[in-house]
């Protein structure tokens, strides 16, 4: 009777076990799928820095572009301004010129 008993037991122990190793079994593979969602996650927040750096340093280089656009801009209006000092003075000459044939 003894024997039985301590087979009883034994059974018992093994199927308590059993149902152990069975939820530690869904508990690792829940962990398993959020570490893989979480390398996932990380991969993405990776690639999306890279895209972010790339957009910025085409970014850049438009800020670059319209600087060198602004730059040919203000020489261009001092070429302007040169040349209309330049006619200015031409015209004041000429109009001297005109004034000393009408006097």
């Amino acid at each position: 009777m003894e024997a039985n008993s301590e087979i009883s037991n034994n059974a018992h122990d093994i199927h308590r076990i059993a149902d152990v190793s069975a939820h530690l079994q869904e508990q690792t593979s829940e962990i398993s799928s959020v570490i893989h969602k979480a390398i996932s996650d990380a991969n993405q927040t990776v690639n999306d820095f890279a895209d972010t750096s790339k957009r910025v340093q085409e970014i850049v280089a438009k800020i670059d572009e319209i600087n060198n656009i602004s730059k040919n801009n203000v020489n261009s209006v001092e070429n302007v301004s040169q040349a209309a000092k330049h006619l200015h003075s031409m015209t004041e000459k000429l109009n001297n010129e005109l004034d000393e044939f009408q006097s």
